[in-house]
């Protein structure tokens, strides 16, 4: 009986973690949204199937015509955004929450007195270190139209290529 019980409670403790997991991915967590495949991709684990549908299921909805929305830094903050330096941007970037993120991305790009360059390595940054889907997403939309290369190919959430592509061709952007 004692077996049964510890059984029991390894089970309760997986699906707890696992719909954890499973709502701060489908809240825009990038962490969650990673570990979701790896969960998909352990034979051992579960609730694999599972995870593998939400995975996918996540992805889709980035994929549809419909752009992913994301809250404007405006309405929570004090900060204007567009009258930062890059320097102050990046200072903000690190400070804010990742939910703001997104919309962080969409003034850098969308700044005229910012380099290429730095726009680009600021995408980077974003895509090394943002815990939000949305604003990942985003930096490599932006990253790749700046990028302008036929050769490079993106699939959302597949960043490794944008990462190699940035460390071959940094020098050559102005």
């Amino acid at each position: 009986m004692t077996q049964q019980a510890h059984t029991a409670l390894k089970n309760i403790e997986t699906a707890t973690e696992f719909a954890t997991v499973l709502l701060a991915a489908q809240n825009d967590n990038w962490k969650a949204f990673d570990q979701l495949r790896e969960f998909s991709e352990d034979k051992s684990f579960p609730l694999r199937k599972v995870a593998a549908n939400a995975y996918v299921s996540i992805q889709i909805s980035y994929g549809s015509p419909i752009r992913p929305g994301y809250l404007n830094m405006n309405l929570v903050s004090c900060i204007d955004p567009s009258e930062l330096s890059l320097s102050q941007l990046e200072q903000t970037y690190l400070e804010l929450d990742p939910i703001n993120h997104a919309h962080l991305v969409h003034v850098v790009c969308g700044r005229y007195n910012l380099s290429k360059k730095d726009k680009m390595a600021f995408l980077v940054d974003v895509l090394k270190t943002s815990n939000s889907i949305t604003a990942r997403y985003y930096a490599a939309d932006f990253f790749l139209k700046a990028a302008a290369d036929s050769q490079l190919k993106w699939q959302p959430f597949q960043i490794d290529p944008l990462l190699s592509w940035w460390e071959q061709h940094s020098d050559t952007i102005e």
